[in-house]
């Protein structure tokens, strides 16, 4: 059996070893380098959070590329949510002062605790069901939905009517 810092060494050897062939790929699927990085990053963040999963696989870059692919397409899918998010916001699509996703998750991680900005991030960015994000902070789907009600409910506090949605 591994201890984590072993996972940690092992991954981080991985990481070296296929870290340029992955942001290549990942170039292919965004053509822009910065988005390119960050899939890479979290698709090693997944793995991270899953070693077991990527060192007990035959091929662990096929795992990482297989990983990479699901990250981009969530990736996707949120940017696809927040395009359209203008269109059922009239005021946010007359504002030229719309953010990024990137501001976004900025501003998110400057006004939430750590573990607050997670349990948001992990439903609104990377798409995951109420269970699988629960499972991933290691809590119960009961003590999860509670938190995140509770978190959207301070945000909208904070936001202020323009954002009633959130």
């Amino acid at each position: 059996m591994h201890e984590k810092g072993e996972y940690n060494k092992e991954i981080e050897n991985l990481y070296k070893l296929y870290h340029n062939d992955l942001v290549h790929i990942a170039l292919c699927y965004t053509s822009v380098g910065y988005l390119a990085e960050d899939a890479v990053q979290e698709a090693f963040r997944c793995a991270l959070s899953n070693p077991n999963s990527l060192l007990t696989s035959d091929n662990p870059k096929r795992w990482l590329i297989v990983t990479l692919k699901y990250v981009i397409c969530n990736m996707n899918r949120v940017q696809q949510k927040l395009s359209c998010a203008p269109e059922s916001m009239p005021d946010a699509a007359a504002d030229d002062d719309s953010l990024s996703v990137s501001e976004i998750k900025i501003e998110l991680q400057r006004y939430l605790s750590p573990e607050d900005y997670k349990l948001v991030s992990l439903v609104t960015f990377y798409d995951m069901t109420y269970k699988q994000a629960a499972k991933e902070m290691g809590l119960s789907i009961y003590a999860f939905k509670q938190r995140l009600h509770r978190v959207r409910k301070r945000l909208r506090t904070y936001l202020g009517s323009d954002y009633k949605n959130f």
